[in-house]
Parts: structure tokens; sequence; C-alpha cells
């Protein structure tokens, strides 16, 4: 049942991705690869396989509050990964907003931050609703 779940999460991850890259063209400086001349692999790679492994280490987390765990370690790591892609990789997109916070990281549209903070807990939320397990008869 976890593996088939695993797979659900995935497709899941993989719609809102595909869903999110279509309507928010992601353009870096430097190479892009676009399917449909719209949807930046990059992006859509690396959001599928974020959202992807935050459900399995949901799935995986035995802790009194789940929703909160996962939404700190989302956070933490979501950071952790912008500053590095920024600061280390030099990964940046053509355009010139500012951070968020004053923090170096999610130089986006205001859209695009708030989505980067609730993509991953909403996330979680529809995967808990989608999975729940159905009460047998």
């Amino acid at each position: 049942m976890r593996r088939k779940n695993t797979l659900h999460a995935f497709l899941l991850a993989l719609g809102i991705t595909l869903l999110w890259t279509f309507f928010n063209r992601y353009e870096y400086i430097g190479n892009n690869i676009f399917l449909f001349n719209t949807i930046n692999v990059f992006p859509l790679v690396l959001w599928t396989l974020g959202l992807t492994i935050l459900y399995i280490v949901h799935a995986h987390t035995k802790t009194r509050y789940p929703l909160l765990f996962i939404t700190v370690f989302y956070l933490v790591c979501l950071s952790a990964l912008e500053a590095f892609g920024y600061h280390v990789l030099n990964i940046r997109l053509n355009t010139s907003y500012p951070s968020l916070f004053n923090m170096g990281i999610i130089h986006a549209p205001v859209h695009m931050k708030v989505f980067y903070i609730v993509a991953g807990p909403v996330y979680i939320v529809l995967t808990k609703f989608l999975f729940k397990k159905k009460p047998t008869p």
C-alpha cells in the first residue's frame, strides 16, 4: 500500500508542478529546456522530486504533531536549498525581483513567494485527504 501511495503522491506532485510551471514561466539566466515552449524542465523536475520526497519523509515520520513537523522541515529544507542554489550554484531567474524578507532566497514575484511557502504543507494536506484509508464495512 505504501508504494502505491508513493506513486500516487508522485503523480499528484507532477500534476501540481505541471500546472504551476505552465502558468508561471521560469526562465533562468543561461540554458533553459522548455516543454511546449512554456514549461521549464528544471523546476518541473525539482519541484516534483521535492514534493515527493516531502511525502516520503512525512509518511515515515512518527511524531505527535506531524503537520507542524513537516512544515518546519519543509521550510528549513526549502530555505537551505534555495540559498545553496542562489549563492553557491549561482542559479538565477532572468528577473530582478527582491528576495524573500531580504534573506537572499526566492527572488520572484509575491505570488511565487507565497506558493513556495505554502506548497509543501498544502501538498501534504492534500495527500492526507486523498490517501485517507477508507473504513472497511
